[in-house]
């Protein structure tokens, strides 16, 4: 019988019983709650992409959506007065669209180690990339470096955030 993913919730994914993923959840956890002391959570990502696929998963995004829709009602209890607010058109980019990619990156705040293990176990872009390395391995026989990256959540204005690469040392 599959699984109703539209009634689960983030904490409905399974238990972790492997001695090993145990262990490696113990020491996301250490480096995750360091960064939750330091700015109120963590960011987790690989080296090539973060798990933004996974924002949509067990109800993570319907979880932080109020947040980014009360900042739209005040955006726009500062144009309309606050009982107009209902009459936003709902197909109106101008004020939803930043509320839905304000919900994405919000989605993607961890508060612990398990958390930003089930984040990555749930992500297709995850997947993707450790199969990439694994077929480069086997067909090879050379490794390809994939890093596990943890910082400190800062909170951006997706609206505001630009995006840049690094070529031959230099910032392009």
């Amino acid at each position: 019988m599959p699984i109703d993913t539209h009634n689960l919730s983030y904490s409905d994914l399974p238990e972790i019983s492997n001695p090993l993923l145990l262990a490696l959840v113990d020491e996301l956890d250490q480096f995750v709650q360091s960064s939750v002391q330091v700015s109120g959570g963590a960011f987790i990502k690989l080296s090539d992409r973060s798990p933004k696929d996974s924002a949509t998963e067990y109800g993570r995004l319907q979880s932080v959506l109020d947040g980014p829709i009360q900042l739209l009602k005040k955006k726009v209890g500062c144009i309309l007065d606050q009982e107009l607010f209902h009459k936003v058109p709902r197909d109106s980019n101008e004020y939803w669209l930043p509320t839905v990619y304000r919900a994405f990156t919000l989605a993607l705040k961890v508060y612990s180690g398990l958390e930003a293990f089930h984040l990555l176990a749930v992500s297709f872009r995850a997947l993707e990339d450790l199969q990439m390395r694994l077929k480069v391995h086997d067909e090879f026989g050379t490794d390809w470096c994939l890093s596990l990256i943890i910082r400190d959540w800062v909170d951006i204005d997706p609206m505001n955030e630009f995006r840049g690469f690094v070529s031959q040392g230099k910032f392009t």
